[in-house]
């Protein structure tokens, strides 16, 4: 699965890479075939590729259910076996952790 989060707000820049690294740290203790690929953090954008699509839907949650107004949206693929496509967008700067 493929996430891509836009327009973080710099205040929440480093409390979301450490949600998403604890995120994946108990996912892979749970099976170790549940694991972050990779993290490309472009400031305001960050892309995460991880193993398994449900992995990204379940962060993508994760996600928007510790922040306020994340919206999220889920692209599926047209042929089966391609990996899902979650965006996240922060809608404005305003944004308060839950």
């Amino acid at each position: 699965g493929r996430l891509i989060i836009h327009d973080v707000p710099a205040k929440f820049h480093d409390e979301l890479l450490g949600l998403t690294k604890g995120f994946f740290h108990r996912a892979w203790q749970k099976d170790p075939l549940d694991r972050l690929i990779r993290i490309d953090d472009l400031g305001q954008e960050i892309e995460i590729l991880v193993t398994e699509n449900q992995l990204g839907q379940k962060l993508g949650k994760k996600i928007t259910d510790t922040f306020r107004n994340v919206e999220m949206k889920i692209s599926y693929p047209k042929v089966p076996g391609d990996s899902v496509e979650i965006r996240l967008q922060f809608m404005n700067d305003t944004n308060e952790a839950k």
